[in-house]
């Protein structure tokens, strides 16, 4: 008889406190499902770094005049009769030379100073600018690796802390209410 009032109290403490044994085991099984150690990481940089430097040099040449005087000798001859004949047909087909061209600022040119009996060849050449280009390109590399490795304190969320101390709680009360059942039918205890 004993025995079996012992089962009818213990049947009655399972099935009046279930909600307390359910949520007992949902507390066991969050607290072992939510505590998870951090992973380890590691992190790899590569850094490249191109400088360009382009330099350009500009080189200014001055304006240049030229000009070249060729003097005509006379024309020679034992008679001279035929030098002042030869002399003035010379002087003639030397009148018609005259060329010049322009374009820009420079000129060039050709022609016949009677009054001084020379050819007269000139040029006029304007300012010129010399456009140079340098690229200088460096190329530098730096590769480092960084490997990090995170021990952090397990962080326990709030509402854990909370549905811990409700355990902790129903555990000591179960105790409790189970240690006074036992008293009574084992007075020895």
């Amino acid at each position: 008889m004993r025995k079996k009032k012992i089962r009818q109290t213990m049947k009655k403490i399972l099935f009046d406190n279930r909600f307390l044994i359910v949520l007992l085991l949902a507390v066991w099984a969050i607290g072992l499902l939510s505590c998870k150690s951090t992973q380890q990481t590691s992190q790899n940089t590569e850094k490249q770094i191109i400088r360009i430097n382009d330099t350009i040099y500009i080189v200014k040449n001055q304006k240049i005049t030229d000009t070249v005087f060729v003097s005509v000798p006379a024309p020679k001859t034992n008679d001279k009769k035929c030098d002042s004949l030869c002399q003035r047909e010379v002087q003639r087909l030397l009148k018609q030379l005259n060329t010049k061209k322009k374009s820009g600022n420079n000129e060039y040119g050709f022609h016949y100073d009677a009054y001084k009996n020379v050819l007269v060849a000139y040029a006029q050449l304007d300012s010129t600018f010399t456009e140079y280009k340098s690229k200088h390109t460096d190329n530098q590399s730096s590769k480092s690796e960084t490997k990090t490795i995170y021990k952090t304190e397990k962080y326990v969320p709030f509402w854990v802390k909370i549905l811990a101390w409700i355990g902790g709680i129903s555990v000591t009360y179960f105790g409790i209410k189970n240690y006074r059942i036992i008293r009574r039918f084992i007075p020895f205890i």
